[in-house]
Formats: structure tokens, C-alpha cells, sequence
């Protein structure tokens, strides 16, 4: 619960792996992320804020672990949804939304370089790896702007 924080002026989550049951796939993983402005619509921080009042550490507190990660079960719940939306095509998975949002940040115009950062992907590139003091925040914040979010009903 303590990931989500208020960074320059912008609502932000962070991943990192300060915390015990965190864990990080590579170095690039651990980063600071805005917020989408449609999820503070939707009511993220006060849904998180009630959360917090449980004494809840975890966003999700009944999610389970499954051989130590707690993806499973909203994968598998995806999967069943899925299927009674009647979506067939097996390339269609949860990891399909990470595959969209990248594919519409290029869309958009958005740098390689804040995409790769909003993935948490390596960015090879010396340039802005070592050399950028920037924070990109606030053009993360800009990208983000440029996503969809609508009811597909």
C-alpha cells in the first residue's frame, strides 16, 4: 500500500522489491509509473485508501500465492472471462494488455526510450540510460494520456 505515492505533483505507483514478498524480474523492473488519469476516475486512491485502513499491506489482500506469485489466479480469472465473452483466439492472454498498451504508446508517438521505461524493458541505448538526469514522469504522465480507456459494451 505504500507503493502508491504522490511523486512531483503526479500520482504514482512504484515497483520495487523494497518489501518482503516483492520481487522484481530484472534490474529495469523496479521504476516509478503514473498513474493513468481514467484509474484515479475509476477511484484507485480511495479504493486504496480503504484498503489501507484494514491494516492491509497488499492492494489485493485475498489474492493467494501460487508457487510464490500472486498472478495466478487473476490470469486463470482472465481466462474464464474470456471465455464467456466468447474471445476463442489463444494468443488473447492477460499478458495480451501489456502487448496493447505498447502498441498504442507507439501509436500515440511516444518514444521508444518511455516506452521501454513504462514496460520495464532495458533500454540499451547509453544515451538516456546514463546520461538523462530528467525525470520522466511527467512525460510518462503525457503518454499516458494519449491511451483509450473506454467500456467496450
Amino acid at each position: 500500500m505504500e507503493d502508491f505515492i504522490e511523486h512531483q505533483g503526479i500520482q504514482c505507483i512504484r515497483i520495487d522489491d523494497s518489501r518482503e514478498g516483492q520481487n522484481l524480474k530484472n534490474s529495469s523492473s523496479r521504476r516509478i509509473l503514473a498513474l493513468h488519469p481514467a484509474l484515479i476516475d475509476l477511484g484507485l486512491l480511495q479504493y486504496v485508501e480503504s484498503v489501507r485502513t484494514t491494516g492491509a499491506d497488499r492492494l489485493f489482500p485475498e489474492l493467494e500465492a501460487v508457487r510464490v506469485k500472486l498472478g495466478h489466479a487473476p490470469s486463470k480469472w482472465f481466462g474464464r472471462y474470456k471465455t464467456k465473452l466468447g474471445i476463442t483466439d489463444p494468443r488473447k492472454t492477460f499478458h495480451s494488455f501489456r502487448h496493447t498498451l505498447i502498441d498504442d504508446l507507439r501509436d500515440a508517438g511516444v518514444q521508444d526510450s518511455l516506452i521501454k521505461q513504462i514496460a520495464g524493458h532495458e533500454d540499451g541505448a547509453v544515451t538516456f540510460s546514463i546520461y538523462g538526469s530528467r525525470s520522466p514522469l511527467k512525460a510518462m504522465a503525457d503518454a499516458l494520456r494519449h491511451i483509450s480507456i473506454h467500456d467496450p459494451a
